[in-house]
Parts: C-alpha cells; structure tokens; sequence
C-alpha cells in the first residue's frame, strides 16, 4: 500500500514537472495554492488544539462555579445576623415585635414575672424610629402571643403591652432573654 502511495506521489510530480516545464506561471500558482493549503491546514489544526484546551477550561471553571455556589447556598443556611447589630430599617416587622415582646419579658423577668411597657418604652427601644401610630400597632401584635396582653387603657394613659412569664409559651423569647438578644433594655 505504501508503494501505491509512493507510485502516486511521484506521479503527481512529474506531472507537476511536465506543466512546470510547458506553463512556468501555472506552475508558480499551484505551488503557491499549495502553500496556502499547508499553512491554513496548519491554522486549523493550530485552532482545533486551542479550542480543545478553551473548552476543557471552560468545563473545569463550570464545575468550579456550581462548587462555589453549593458551598455559598450551605453557608447562607448556617449564617445568620445577630438582630442586635441590625439597624432599624434593616428589621422585618416580625423582628421588631420580637423586639418588643423580648424587651417587655425582660423586665418582667427583673419584676416578679410581671411587667408592662408603653408607646414610650417603644420609641426608646426602636431608637424613636416608628410613628406613634406603628409603636402602638407594634404593641397590639406583641399582644397576641400567649401570656402577652394589649391593654387599651383611659383616656390619659398610653396602652400597654402587659406579660405574665407564667403563661409565656414562645421559647424564642424566652431564649432571646436568656441570652440577652435583640439589644433591647
């Protein structure tokens, strides 16, 4: 099979040859065609190896981002932030009723297991952030949760949050107490 390939080869150079020798121009054009021919075989070849190794750092990089963002997605899971370093803005309206229950468990807790706060204990708690109308909306929520009260007081005198420690049941306030979260006094 070789001498066929060979046979051939030297075939097709004297026919080069014998058009060489009739038409030199022709001859000088397809050496170059030629030439072109190995140096753009040369290029592709050159671009399919550049391709392969683009491709291969391109899959390596995929992995390495879903990795990343796997890890990312289990540390958000574990981290939360501390709610005594979030400013008031920051704070969801749950997180701010948490607030004011935690702050009036606190002092009950100093009280013989009873205690009541009002607006102004509020806007001393929230930095004097809320409204007068959101504090008070704030100690209405803070009052539906078990051994919390709102109490609608006279004319004169501001409502209150009132909580008997006895009939607390949410263990998240107690445990924010417990463990003096939320900032509060």
């Amino acid at each position: 099979m070789q001498e066929n390939d060979s046979q051939q080869q030297n075939g097709a150079d004297s026919d080069e040859r014998i058009v060489s020798a009739r038409n030199p121009e022709l001859a000088r054009q397809m050496e170059e065609l030629r030439l072109r021919t190995l140096q753009a075989d040369d290029v592709a070849k050159r671009a399919i190896e550049l391709v392969d190794k683009q491709s291969g750092a391109i899959e390596e990089l995929r992995e390495q981002n879903e990795a990343l963002q796997e890890q990312v997605a289990m540390l958000k899971g574990r981290v939360t932030p501390d709610p005594a370093t979030k400013d008031y803005d920051e704070l969801t309206r749950d997180e701010r009723v948490h607030r004011v229950r935690t702050s009036c468990v606190r002092k009950a807790s100093k009280n013989g297991g009873r205690a009541a706060i009002d607006y102004n204990d509020v806007m001393t708690l929230l930095g004097h952030h809320p409204s007068t109308g959101y504090a008070y909306k704030l100690l209405k929520l803070a009052g539906e949760l078990a051994g919390f009260t709102y109490e609608k007081r006279e004319r004169g005198k501001n409502d209150r949050l009132c909580v008997d420690l006895n009939a607390v049941t949410d263990e998240t306030v107690l445990h924010a107490v417990n463990n003096r979260e939320d900032g509060g006094a």
